[in-house]
Parts: structure tokens; C-alpha cells; sequence
């Protein structure tokens, strides 16, 4: 069994494993659970379904990091019935791409302060391009995109909280071997 160096204590891989996907789950679903604020919750705010990929990067890699933010919006869903459903392929989507951008963003010395909300940016433009293809031609696409510019206006919280987090994680954590 793979083991995982916590701080002087080593723990299985497969218990952290476990505790990480407790916690993408339970996070998210702590701030979904408070009062919404002008009928946006705040998990649409602070983007709390982002933190995941973002912490798994540093201590797990980028496949990691992918296949949490692949698998994280179903996982979400059959443990508390949202997302909706109709979105969690585009959610999925975007946990990729922002990881993937977050990895390659986070390496790049001018902008490694705010390569998550960059990181965001792009996944949101990536799966609002993608919508918008598959919706055909017409009203439908614009209001894809539309849908996502309000979105990204929304989460600015959520990408000064993800830039936080970011700088915290790269000062606290030692450089990952790649």
C-alpha cells in the first residue's frame, strides 16, 4: 500500500483518499446549505466545488487534480442531489479545464498570484464556447454565454478567495516534483 508522508505521521494513501473526497464534498455542501444571498448561494459565490482540484494539485498532481474535478459534480450530486443534473457534464467540464489551466498558469511567474482566477476564467470561457456550440446556432447560444458572464460576475468572491487559498498552498507547501 502507497503511503502518503502527513507532517511525521505516515498515512495510508487510500484513507487520505477518502478523507480528501469527504471534504470536496462536505465543503462544498456547507456553503450551499446557508441562506442565499439575492438568490445566489453561496457556493455559487465562493466556488467551493473549485477548492478541491486546487488543493489536489500541489499534493497530488495534475491527474489527480483532473480526475477529481472530473468525477467531483457526480459524486456531489448522488450524495446531496445537486448540482442539478442537466449541468454536472458542463460542471465536470470546467473542474478540468481549471485544473489543467491552474497547472500550467501556476507556473508562469507574472501571474502565479492569480492564476486561479484566471484558471477560472478560462474553464468558464471554455465550457460557455462549448455550450454555446452544442445549443446549435440562434438565441440559445448567446444566452449560454450570457449565462456565463453573469456566473463569472458572481463568483468574484469565490476567485479572490481561490487566489488566496492559491498563495497560502504554494508558501506553506514544499515545491512538487513534476
Amino acid at each position: 500500500m502507497d503511503l502518503v508522508v502527513v507532517r511525521t505521521r505516515q498515512v495510508p494513501t487510500i484513507w487520505l483518499g477518502l478523507a480528501v473526497v469527504a471534504a470536496a464534498i462536505a465543503l462544498p455542501a456547507v456553503f450551499h446549505s446557508l441562506p442565499p444571498l439575492d438568490d445566489v448561494s453561496w457556493g455559487a459565490r465562493v466556488l467551493a466545488i473549485f477548492f478541491a482540484p486546487m488543493v489536489a494539485l500541489p499534493f497530488f498532481g495534475l491527474g489527480a487534480a483532473v480526475g477529481v474535478g472530473a468525477t467531483l459534480p457526480a459524486a456531489y450530486f448522488i450524495a446531496t442531489g445537486n448540482p442539478p443534473a442537466a449541468i454536472i457534464p458542463a460542471l465536470s467540464l470546467e473542474l478540468v479545464a481549471f485544473a489543467v489551466l491552474l497547472r500550467w498558469l501556476g507556473r508562469m511567474s507574472p501571474v502565479g498570484v492569480v492564476a486561479p482566477a484566471l484558471s477560472y476564467l478560462g474553464a468558464k470561457i471554455i465550457s460557455a464556447l462549448l455550450l454555446a456550440l452544442v445549443s446549435g446556432t440562434g438565441g440559445d447560444s448567446w444566452l449560454v454565454v450570457e449565462a456565463a458572464r453573469v456566473s463569472m460576475l458572481r463568483a468574484i468572491p469565490g476567485m479572490l478567495l481561490l487566489c488566496v487559498m492559491h498563495e497560502v498552498l504554494c508558501r506553506s507547501l514544499p515545491p512538487r516534483q513534476s
